[in-house]
């Protein structure tokens, strides 16, 4: 199932204590083992669905030495529970006091290197410099969990692709004669490709290519695109469906306009939803109507992430 992608991991099991959070939003501590080491991480074990946004804690048992770490995806399961990469807050902790056999020099190289992620929501990118955990939860999901300053929420990254900056273009063929001359300017080799496919009987529209990679954009910038600013929050909130029934959900952020929430049950989008937030149980709950804009299954398969507006009660009665 893990395999040693490179040098710098190395698979050993550690006894740890693992502090979190779980998609109820409950606080859990589990004496568990690690399966896999690198300096930026680890491969853990844990019977509980950990929530991308919680908190979470490595502590070595019997000691004090504790660090903080984040969820960078699943990694797979076994029969005592399922794997998952998890990275260091702070890169340059020296947490396991392990000294790492180094990788060839080839290795190193492409392990340093950059690449463009893209969000999976708001399709934001950043230029990041994947850690070896996040190379290899790469490797299994092909994607990986990353806070986006954008959404405020942890979001599923894939890898930017660049766009293709010709295509072909059905009007006629501009003459030799007519097309202005480009000798000598930094577009020379642009200009050659278009005498060749003008001389093949090829047109071709020359489009502005998209830089690739993109640097990040600022936070302020990308924000400013939303209309309503949103808050992050941790509570329940209980979601009708004339479909699906009742569903306690755990809710990630609010704004004016909506929330975000996920759950195990399927909802299609632009479907109607009856939602009342926060729900406390024993409380009399107050519904409003809200409609799902954004679905997205999120790693594993069992569980989906959703974005809802509020929206005015529909007009047939007896809806629900």
């Amino acid at each position: 199932m893990i395999g040693l992608r490179r040098s710098r991991r190395i698979a050993k099991e550690i006894p740890i204590l693992l502090v979190g959070t779980d998609l109820k939003g409950k606080v859990f501590s589990e004496e568990t083992r690690t399966v896999l080491l690198s300096r930026h991480g680890a491969g853990i074990i844990s019977r509980h669905i950990i929530s991308p946004d919680g908190v979470l804690l490595l502590r070595m048992p019997g000691t004090s030495k504790e660090a903080e770490i984040r969820l960078v995806g699943p990694m797979g399961t076994r029969g005592d529970g399922c794997v998952f990469g998890v990275a260091f807050l702070d890169p340059d902790v020296d947490f396991w006091e392990i000294e790492f056999p180094p990788p060839s020099a080839a290795r190193d190289q492409a392990e340093s290197l950059e690449v463009t992620l893209e969000c999976s929501l708001c399709h934001g990118r950043e230029f990041v410099q994947q850690s070896d955990v996040e190379t290899d939860v790469y490797a299994v999901n092909e994607s990986i969990l990353r806070h986006c300053s954008s959404c405020g929420i942890t979001t599923n990254w894939n890898q930017a692709r660049a766009r293709a900056p010709l295509r072909a273009n059905p009007s006629p063929p501009t003459s030799p004669a007519t097309r202005p001359s480009h000798s000598g300017s930094r577009d020379a080799p642009k200009t050659q490709l278009l005498d060749e496919a003008a001389a093949s009987g090829i047109a071709l529209e020359v489009l502005e290519p998209e830089p690739f990679p993109l640097p990040p954009e600022r936070p302020a910038e990308r924000q400013n695109r939303r209309r309503d600013v949103r808050t992050r929050v941790n509570f329940t909130a209980c979601i009708r469906h004339h479909a699906a029934g009742q569903d306690i959900v755990e809710c990630d952020n609010i704004s004016k306009g909506g929330f975000s929430f996920r759950s195990q049950k399927h909802y299609t989008k632009d479907s109607t939803i009856q939602v009342s937030l926060p729900y406390s149980p024993g409380s009399p709950p107050m519904f409003v109507f809200a409609e799902i804009k954004r679905v997205e299954e999120l790693p594993g398969g069992t569980l989906f992430h959703y974005g809802a507006a509020y929206v005015k009660p529909p007009t047939v009665s007896g809806y629900l």
